[in-house]
Formats: C-alpha cells, structure tokens, sequence
C-alpha cells in the first residue's frame, strides 16, 4: 500500500518520498529517524511528531486514512485531500 502511494506522488505529484525506495546503504540512523516519524503519528504525539519532522528535514508529509486526523489534529498545513489519502506542508 505504501509503496503505491509514494510512487503515485513521485509520478503524479513530483515529490519524493524520505523513505526512498528502499533501505540498502541507508544509515540505521535515519532509519531510527523514519521510525520514530511512524511511531509518533501513531501515538498521536504531535510535539515528537514535528521534532521527527524537523530532524528528517521534511516539508511535506504524506498520510493514508486515520493518519490523515492525527497530521490535522496537529495543526500541520492541509495541502491536498485525494479518497483517503492526504498531504500535508509542515509550514
């Protein structure tokens, strides 16, 4: 599911995504980075969520459904809306 949602933005969209496309000779700490990005949107944290955010030297972020709340509920810039897919600036 990911993966079709990132792909569509770079196509579509012309954005990239921090993940890439995969996580051969990435850093494992920017994959604690990505992770800890994950974990904050999932416990709805939104002070660890913009922290993460600014670690990882974001300007969009990309959501599916519930997470679609939790970036809206944390004040983030509502940018675009597509079926249950979102995206958000973080300015």
């Amino acid at each position: 599911r990911d993966g079709a949602m990132y792909s569509y933005t770079s196509i579509y969209k012309n954005l990239s995504t921090a993940g890439g496309w995969g996580s051969e000779g990435v850093r494992d700490s920017y994959i604690k980075k990505l992770n800890n990005l994950y974990t904050s949107i999932n416990n709805k944290d939104c002070s660890s969520l913009k922290d993460n955010l600014k670690d990882l030297n974001l300007t969009y972020i990309i959501a599916y459904q519930d997470s679609c709340k939790t970036l809206n509920n944390c004040s983030l810039r509502n940018r675009a809306v597509e079926g249950n897919v979102c995206l958000f600036s973080i300015n």
